[in-house]
């Protein structure tokens, strides 16, 4: 049988929506928009329905977001969302760009239903109160005339206004669960069912009661509602709503209007001023600026010219520009950067996992209180007793507990991802804020990604710019920043200079092999015109030198210094004197010369014990590994190849945008500015976060401690009891919100 998502398994199509997991290719992973997700319970009946070896699902009841991985060599993707259908929770994946649309139905459909809740809830009172305040003065006749008003206007809003609350609590049932909304449905349904009892009797009846349980209820889920989507608006407005087509040039000049998916690398564009470039790409022609701050929180404008990337997300500001098409729209960067914010959005803190472990006993605990507290009262007022039981069923609800941990999580994540820090798993909040040792990688991280190095002297017979291209040459294949800074004072270089003479031209030397010396440096293999050469780069203090020695007894070696200038990447000194400042330990792991690496700690008032200076990867294991095994949370910061392995073991890892792939793979933060002051302020928003989720925890044990004992009590009337309840998670929501400043 043909189902709604079978669409999805058609290979082409789930590129759209799905990727393998990073480090685990036969792993597909997607993020999935379930509006029915309001509750603990709900996670946990989504997490029970895919739950096996092959396939997982972690899901978000603020954001309304779940993460789904499966192997599809035993899972079809198609079969897995169907069966998320099948128990209540309609899923619609996003595409990997994520430019989502929110379905406005949902929201509509709530608006409606508390707009229904309200009016009935008005209407009945207006026929309840010259009930009350008339008394035995009203005619038998019209008495009973107004309780059938009431009674016929709290059937919409039974059947309509509160439908939301009695579908979850069967849906629960039916899985054998009971989740937040059940309850409320029982409180409102012993309500219900005792007025029409009590009428017929000839009893006081509650119809004004129920009407005000629902219409309360509804107006305060629909501002907890959007309270919830205030704090999960950071993440989709910090990423551009990107537009939905592009002018892609035909080979004849022409242009024609094309959907953004449809771009392939190689493709040109043109992009007019003031509008947001669709994917990434490199300039072909023009000259502008490009508002880069939606990315990087860099409010600057920055100078583009031919020949340089832009990214999708970014705008035009002054010209029009011609560019290529580098990455296809689900492949780009602003789409990675999303896929980066969502995992975090939908990952379980251990915080959080400990509340839903309590929700559901919390729950059932109130269903038998509720009980005892009925048969308690029904010897002693029996009347009472089912407005007793329902205000205890109404009352006590662990939605407020259930809401204290993602909200806050999430308001943080947003306003983090604003400023252009991307936290890859929300867990990193909580390793951030306690971390007390810091290790900071030197080059390129502590210093900016291009030193600035020039020529200190030449053997006769090498000239300056020929020494500069040979060493750009061989370090191309480096990733470090030193590679950078040769490539871009050798095009300096070669601009200023005429073309090479024929017997100095070593930077046409053909390079047979580079290899690392273990020392430091790299060492090539070279062939000048059939004679064979030896090139070492080695650094050396502030200096980095390269020898070329002949293999052939008729030439003579030659050598060149190159001085190299490191520069303090913006904030790293206030970074680090304020960490210090908190108590924190700062220490530099560099496999740089000692003396470079000295004299940099001494710009950043680090005593020389906090300096490790020529260490390889497996030193800088070795170290954070002896700190973790004295009982220390420990952050390292790093932005090259060799600083992976140590990222990865970190408890918590941060790179920059300008760092290396690998390095920002094993990155769980991610600083977008090339300022590494960023990471003070998500140390601060971690902290932050961190007491606002303790002081709703807090809120929320002490709102049921207090609650129950006054509602067995005969204290709080049903009606009070719906709006505590409601009002708790809006209390709760609104709290959350102070994560996102």
């Amino acid at each position: 049988m043909m189902t709604p998502f079978a669409i999805l398994d058609d290979p082409e199509e789930l590129l759209e929506y799905a990727r393998p997991m990073a480090g685990q290719p036969d792993r597909q992973e997607a993020i999935l928009a379930i509006d029915a997700v309001h509750c603990a319970a709900c996670t946990q009946t989504l997490a029970a329905a895919i739950d096996d070896a092959h396939a997982r699902i972690e899901v978000n009841v603020v954001s309304r977001r779940a993460r789904l991985e499966w192997e599809p060599a035993h899972h079809a993707a198609s079969a897995l969302l169907q069966r998320l259908a099948d128990i209540g929770y309609e899923p619609r994946p996003l595409p990997l760009d994520m430019v989502e649309r929110a379905d406005p139905r949902p929201r509509r459909r709530a608006l409606w239903r508390m707009l229904v809740g309200v009016l009935c809830m008005m209407q009945v009172m207006m026929f309840s109160i010259p009930r009350y305040l008339g008394g035995e003065q009203i005619p038998p006749d019209l008495q009973q005339l107004l309780i059938w008003a009431e009674a016929m206007l709290t059937i919409p809003a039974l059947l309509f206004a509160a439908g939301p609350f009695f579908s979850a609590a069967w849906r629960d049932t039916r899985q054998g669960r009971i989740g937040m909304d059940t309850p409320v449905a029982l409180g409102i349904a012993i309500t219900v069912i005792t007025s029409v009892v009590a009428f017929y009797q000839g009893h006081e009846v509650y119809f004004d009661s129920v009407t005000m349980i629902i219409g309360l209820l509804l107006v305060a889920r629909w501002l907890e509602s959007r309270a919830r989507e205030k704090a999960a608006a950071g993440l989709g407005n910090s990423l551009a709503r990107l537009p939905e087509a592009a002018d892609r040039l035909r080979p004849d000049g022409s242009i024609e209007r094309v959907s953004r998916r449809r771009l392939q690398p190689g493709d040109h564009i043109s992009v007019p001023a003031g509008t947001t470039f669709a994917v990434d790409g490199l300039i072909l022609e023009g000259q502008s600026e490009v508002d880069e701050s939606l990315l990087t929180g860099e409010s600057e404008p920055q100078p583009r010219g031919p020949g340089m990337p832009v990214v999708s997300g970014s705008l035009n500001l002054r010209d029009p520009l011609i560019v290529e098409v580098t990455h296809r729209a689900a492949d780009s960067r602003l789409a990675e950067l999303n896929r980066l914010i969502e995992r975090a959005s939908t990952s379980r803190p251990s915080v959080l996992r400990t509340a839903d472990r309590y929700a559901g006993p919390f729950l059932v605990a109130v269903l038998l209180i509720a009980l005892a507290a009925g048969i308690g009262w029904w010897f002693i007022d029996p009347a009472r007793a089912p407005w007793i039981a329902a205000a205890v069923l109404i009352v006590t609800c662990p939605c407020a507990l259930a809401l204290a941990a993602p909200s806050a999580l999430l308001a943080t994540l947003g306003g983090l991802a604003r400023r252009g820090i991307i936290i890859d798993r929300s867990d990193t909040l909580e390793s951030l804020a306690q971390s007390r040792v810091m290790l900071f990688d030197k080059t390129g991280t502590l210093s900016t990604s291009t030193p600035t190095l020039t020529v200190a002297g030449t053997s006769p017979g090498l000239t300056a710019a020929d020494a500069l291209q040979l060493a750009a040459r061989i370090e191309r294949s480096s990733l470090h920043p030193v590679a950078r800074a040769f490539a871009e004072a050798a095009g300096k270089v070669l601009k200023k200079n005429a073309p090479l003479p024929a017997e100095l031209a070593f930077g046409e030397a053909r390079i047979l092999e580079v290899t690392n010396i273990p020392s430091g440096g790299l060492q090539a293999r070279l062939d000048l015109q059939g004679t064979p050469w030896d090139a070492r780069i080695i650094p050396e203090h502030a200096f980095i030198s390269l020898h070329l020695l002949p293999l052939s007894a008729e030439k003579t070696p030659l050598h060149a210094r190159f001085h190299l200038q490191e520069t303090l990447r913006p904030g790293a000194a206030t970074t680090v004197q304020q960490l210090q400042a908190d108590g924190v330990q700062c220490l530099i792991v560099s496999g740089d010369h000692p003396e470079r690496v000295k004299r940099l700690g001494r710009q950043l008032e680090l005593a020389d014990e906090a300096l490790h200076a020529g260490a390889r990867p497996e030193d800088k294991l070795a170290l954070m590994q002896h700190l973790q095994q004295q009982g220390q949370r420990v952050t390292m910061v790093g932005d090259g190849v060799n600083d992976a392995p140590v990222l990865s073991r970190a408890d918590v890892s941060v790179s920059l945008a300008s760092a290396a792939p690998l390095a920002q793979h094993h990155a769980d933060i991610l600083l977008l500015s090339e300022r590494l002051d960023g990471l003070l302020a998500a140390r601060q928003a971690a902290r932050r976060a961190l007491a606002i989720v303790h002081q709703n925890l807090i809120f929320s044990c002490l709102y049921n401690v207090l609650a129950i004992p006054l509602a067995v009590a005969g204290l709080v009337p049903p009606w009070l009891a719906g709006l505590g309840m409601a009002g708790s998670s809006l209390v709760v929501v609104l709290n959350a919100l102070r994560a996102a400043r």
